[in-house]
């Protein structure tokens, strides 16, 4: 499979250029959906979302939300309370 490298594109949330992704030639083509999401790190720890057309070239970046940990849902509290019938 051939592998292509990516231009380098500014960090959504400090712009240091993200550089060095590579991804497979066919997967790309052959996506069943464009833009195709690929993960991506800057060099300062910042996670991203890079959105690639068929012709390789990074349509735009999004910085992923840091997802915060939840004690119990509102199901599983439902659950709790339900078993106490």
């Amino acid at each position: 499979m051939t592998r292509r490298e990516l231009p380098r594109y500014p960090c959504p949330t400090c712009g240091i250029f993200i550089q060095g992704i590579n991804v497979e030639e066919e997967a790309i083509l052959t996506a069943p959906r464009v833009p195709v999401l690929i993960n991506a790190i800057c060099a300062q720890g910042h996670h991203c979302v890079l959105f690639i057309d068929r012709n390789f070239v990074i349509r735009e970046a999004e910085p992923v939300v840091q997802e915060t940990k939840q004690e119990k849902s509102a199901v599983d509290k439902a659950k709790g309370w339900l078993g106490n019938i």
